[in-house]
């Protein structure tokens, strides 16, 4: 069929894709003309958080936080997207392929009279289900040894994951101590976050 340039300004004879790439740009669209459907895929499709709901004693000198979480369900609490789950034995999978950034946070305390230099947290990640683990982000407090008062800490990791196989691209939480000192306590609660896991999907990989 021809093209055809009417009366009216309007265009007939045109294919669906007949148009050269770089006729229609952003400021032909109208506000109204990327439904929902067209839009699917872009932003952040998903996010959610993690929770140990009680506290624990770390009497070893490191161990996966294998236990006791939850999603964060406090009174005003959201998450995105669908497939959650909680973790197995510890490790966390991921709901959907894509860019992920994985945020940890913890507080820890020495309590009144215990002696231990440091405490931390170590992110550790998986491409084949934990038949191999690598450590991708690490960090810890220190401090004095005055016992005279329990010492509280926050510590902090985070990194970027390209999850290609849900299957197998998965993470895991470790707490660590000086294992030649006292055990540490890692905080927990049912009601606030205070050792929590925030897992959010940037894009597409």
């Amino acid at each position: 069929m021809a093209i055809t340039i009417n009366g009216n300004g309007t265009l007939t004879g045109v294919s669906v894709g007949g148009l050269p790439d770089g006729i229609v740009d952003t400021d032909m669209l109208a506000s109204n003309a990327v439904t929902a459907a067209k839009s699917s895929g872009l932003g952040i499709t998903h996010a959610r958080t993690y929770r140990i709901t009680t506290a624990f004693t770390l009497t070893s000198g490191s161990a996966d936080i294998t236990s006791n979480w939850e999603y964060d369900d406090s009174t005003g609490v959201g998450f995105l997207g669908s497939g959650w789950a909680l973790p197995s034995s510890g490790a966390f999978s991921f709901p959907a392929t894509g860019i992920y950034e994985v945020r940890v946070h913890s507080s820890w305390y020495a309590g009144s009279g215990t002696n231990t230099p440091y405490g931390g947290l170590t992110l550790v990640g998986t491409a084949n289900n934990f038949s191999s683990e690598g450590v991708r982000a690490q960090a810890y407090s220190s401090q004095s040894d005055d016992l005279n008062q329990a010492r509280y800490h926050n510590v902090h990791v985070s990194a970027i994951f390209d999850v290609t196989d849900t299957s197998n691209n998965k993470f895991k939480i470790k707490t660590y101590r000086d294992p030649n000192y006292d055990n540490i306590v890692i905080v927990g609660g049912s009601s606030e976050n205070n050792t929590y896991v925030e897992v959010i999907r940037l894009g597409d990989t």
